[in-house]
């Protein structure tokens, strides 16, 4: 599958049980992938990880610059969400 369009989605901290997820019902976007991490970085590489392993091709995304906020390990079990949506060629 072909990506025509992609945004990203600046999410935060989140704690797992507080979490609301996304969707893509009612809007432009044909899928959205989360990624979580301890930090923005690998929050954002862990969406793109999701969406090469659904078979589409990664290369035309870019990383966003969203600023570096570092969530310690064992802080309330909280962590750093993106949301990655994408359009798809028909």
């Amino acid at each position: 599958m072909k990506i025509t369009e992609y945004e990203w989605e600046d999410i935060g901290i989140v704690h797992p049980d507080y979490f609301q997820g996304r969707g893509v019902s009612c809007t432009e976007w044909d899928k959205v992938y989360l990624g979580i991490g301890y930090d923005t970085r690998s929050a954002l590489r862990d969406a793109i990880e999701n969406v090469a392993t659904s078979g589409c091709n990664v290369k035309i995304i870019k990383l966003p610059r969203f600023k570096n906020i570092i969530v310690r390990k064992g802080q309330d079990g909280c962590y750093y969400h993106v949301a990655l949506y994408i359009k798809e060629e028909e």
